[in-house]
């Protein structure tokens, strides 16, 4: 195996051992229907909204529901969104696996994979050029 793609290899293998290490816990908004800041849309940066976060072993969760919105930590770590009509009324769910992603009221996509990737990229071309 060639110099450059030893390097090009054990800089995906650094990669990728930081991608597992973030994915341990992901750091998620807790607050519940009894705080009224808790609502959509979630400003929490702009106002002390008094919720707290924590840390979730498989990400975070939001529920919507005619109480109002929960936010905390999901049991499930594959990213979704669903609606289901229960006879206390609709109830929508999302759960996301990026930190503080149950501020969105919208889901967003994770970003750390694309950043990393960026990242490998541009790091490869450093190597091509100066190597």
């Amino acid at each position: 195996m060639g110099t450059y793609k030893m390097k090009t290899w054990m800089i995906s293998l650094v990669f990728m051992v930081l991608y597992v290490h973030t994915a341990a816990a992901v750091k998620c908004y807790k607050c519940s229907p009894t705080n009224s800041f808790c609502k959509d849309p979630y400003y929490p940066n702009l106002i002390d909204t008094g919720d707290e976060t924590l840390l979730c072993e498989y990400g975070c969760a939001k529920l919507v529901s005619a109480d109002g919105v929960t936010r905390g930590c999901s049991h499930n770590e594959k990213p979704i969104c669903a609606k289901v009509n229960t006879a206390g009324g609709e109830k929508a769910a999302c759960i996301c696996n990026s930190d503080l992603c149950n501020a969105a009221t919208h889901p967003q996509p994770a970003t750390l994979l694309a950043v990393l990737m960026f990242t490998a990229i541009c790091f490869t071309m450093y190597l091509k050029m100066y190597s």
